[in-house]
């Protein structure tokens, strides 16, 4: 609930675009869908920064990006990813602020040095669709990273300091994707990761030691390079 007022606040900070603007923007891009968003609550203003610490943001400023379709085709904009609401912020040649209609016909997303996908993903009993940024993608299987942010309440003013600011949280979660199938949370430990691959384990196993590495995401890229090249 907490969540939802806060983008609510930001949406009716500022005012829309008439209808036809969007019209107009979306036709120049060759039904390329864009939905409006306000400049919430102008989040790059000192008043954001002194209500709030940290950022909602993955990365705060904007970065060159662009948005692959399944037809080929590449968009390029000015991009950021605004975690806190699951939306990729960008920006028209008019400098007007949109959020990227995510759909079926995106192949890819790229902000900076960052690739992101949107895709199925399974958590536990739950299943969801969501934006996972990308750290390997071999010919069998992929390495993904499911970013995700919160508001964590500053602690109220008493008689020894001043109130808290509210801090944006941001935390990350590891998932693995193998031969197109939903992508799953990567488990923690050692042995569960190395079942995944089935009748792969021993010999991943072995190159886990051989190689001396860890659970740790630039150690898990070298794995699963090799699970493509063995596979």
């Amino acid at each position: 609930m907490k969540k939802l007022i806060f983008i609510l606040c930001l949406f009716l900070s500022v005012p829309l675009l008439k209808a036809q603007d969007v019209n107009s923007v979306n036709s120049t891009m060759n039904n390329f869908r864009l939905s409006m968003l306000p400049d919430a609550m102008d989040v790059d203003s000192p008043k954001f920064a002194a209500t709030y610490d940290g950022t909602p943001f993955l990365e705060k400023e904007w970065q060159p990006g662009s948005v692959t379709l399944i037809s080929g085709e590449i968009k390029k904009y000015s991009m950021r990813y605004f975690v806190y609401g699951e939306q990729i912020w960008l920006k028209n040649e008019a400098d007007s602020t949109y959020t990227l209609n995510l759909s079926d016909k995106i192949a890819g997303i790229t902000i900076g040095n960052r690739h992101f996908i949107y895709t199925d993903y399974v958590t536990g009993n739950r299943s969801g669709t969501g934006i996972l940024e990308v750290m390997y993608n071999g010919a069998g299987c992929k390495l993904l990273n499911l970013h995700t942010c919160q508001l964590e309440k500053g602690r109220p003013a008493n008689g020894y300091q001043e109130k808290e600011k509210d801090k944006f949280q941001h935390k990350e979660v590891l998932y693995y994707q193998l031969d197109e199938q939903e992508a799953s949370v990567l488990p923690r430990s050692k042995k569960e990761f190395l079942s995944v691959f089935g009748d792969k384990a021993n010999l991943i196993g072995k190159y886990f030691k051989d190689n001396k590495l860890k659970m740790k995401p630039e150690d898990l890229i070298k794995v699963f390079t090799y699970y493509d090249e063995i596979k």
